[in-house]
């Protein structure tokens, strides 16, 4: 089969620059989007910013804290999966991650390219292997969400049955799922630098942490709910924590996942409102858009000091180490 030319090349190269570009631009609309339904149910809005005002420390803390959790969770899916190629010390990629935390806010991912480019220059690590770990990466990350339907459908419903409040079954079901996958994470920080175990036993583990990862995506949205004074059934977060995970799959990653936790909360809606009667799709929409921009915030507020704090030591050890030759 004939190589490519160079022209057939540049041009692939610039369709799928073009369509970074056009995704990212879709993501803004619809971070826009959310903005003005928001705005538009100015009452609703009134209400949530007053309980928003009268927010806890603790559930600020924690909503601050949450994604940090995910950082680390993140970072230990792509050391397990890149370690079959090559020796990356963990601070490395929990500082590579970090940096494209907050670059992947930009155009066309600039975060993801110089992950990539790092590997090859310090780790020596093949870009055809580092491509691969991202397919692997989101294939776990897909079948974690599979995974983490199942676990809804079986153990949800019978949490939020439970007593003391409409938060307790996501806290338990969370817990259940973030508990070992920090215990992997830790686990695998203190594993040699190289490639350990089957491909197989490695594959599992990076689902384990994606698990976890969605866990705690549910607590965020649940405190979310909370701070602005409409605590959500844990069938309902869990729901749109899965729904959100899966939307993170595809190639929008702002403005995508405000939308998608506004609809499935009004999806909900529609199915809990008596025949008959009509549901206030907008009212709840605003709600579910509110809830997604209030973790969004919550989320760059972190992402700024760890993004910036990334990029400063990494340019500080931009150098080639001691490392298995590239495959």
């Amino acid at each position: 089969m004939p190589e490519d030319t160079p022209d057939i090349t540049a041009d692939r190269r610039q369709r799928r620059t073009l369509v970074r570009a056009l995704a990212y631009a879709l993501g803004i609309a619809l971070l826009i989007g959310a903005g003005f339904v928001v705005a538009q149910n100015a009452s609703e809005l009134s209400r949530a910013a007053s309980a928003a005002s009268r927010a806890s420390t603790a559930a600020i803390i924690a909503m601050l804290v949450l994604p940090l959790i995910n950082w680390l969770l993140t970072s230990g899916v792509l050391l397990t999966l890149t370690r079959r190629y090559g020796r990356v010390p963990a601070s490395d990629m929990h500082l590579l991650v970090g940096a494209s935390w907050l670059l992947n806010y930009l155009p066309l991912k600039p975060g993801l390219f110089g992950r990539v480019a790092y590997h090859k220059l310090v780790h020596n690590i093949a870009v055809r292997d580092s491509v691969r770990v991202m397919f692997t990466a989101l294939a776990c990350g897909a079948g974690a969400v599979m995974i983490f339907i199942a676990w809804t459908g079986c153990l949800g419903y019978a949490l939020s049955e439970f007593g003391g409040g409409k938060s307790l079954g996501v806290f338990f079901a969370s817990v259940l799922l973030i508990v070992p996958a920090m215990l992997a994470w830790g686990q695998g920080l203190s594993q040699p630098r190289g490639p350990e175990g089957t491909p197989a036993a490695t594959v599992l583990i990076a689902v384990l942490l994606r698990l976890g990862d969605i866990g705690v995506w549910s607590l965020r949205f649940s405190l979310a709910f909370a701070i602005l004074g409409q605590p959500q059934p844990a069938m309902v977060i869990l729901a749109i924590a899965a729904a959100t995970q899966a939307a993170s799959l595809l190639p929008i990653q702002i403005g995508l996942s405000e939308w998608v936790c506004g609809l499935t909360l009004g999806a909900f809606a529609i199915a809990a409102t008596p025949a008959g009667e009509a549901a206030n799709v907008s009212t709840v929409l605003a709600l579910g858009l509110s809830a997604g921009l209030l973790n969004r915030a919550a989320e760059l507020v972190v992402a700024l000091p760890v993004g910036l704090a990334s990029m400063a030591i990494l340019a500080k050890h931009k150098r080639p180490r001691d490392t298995q030759p590239k495959r």
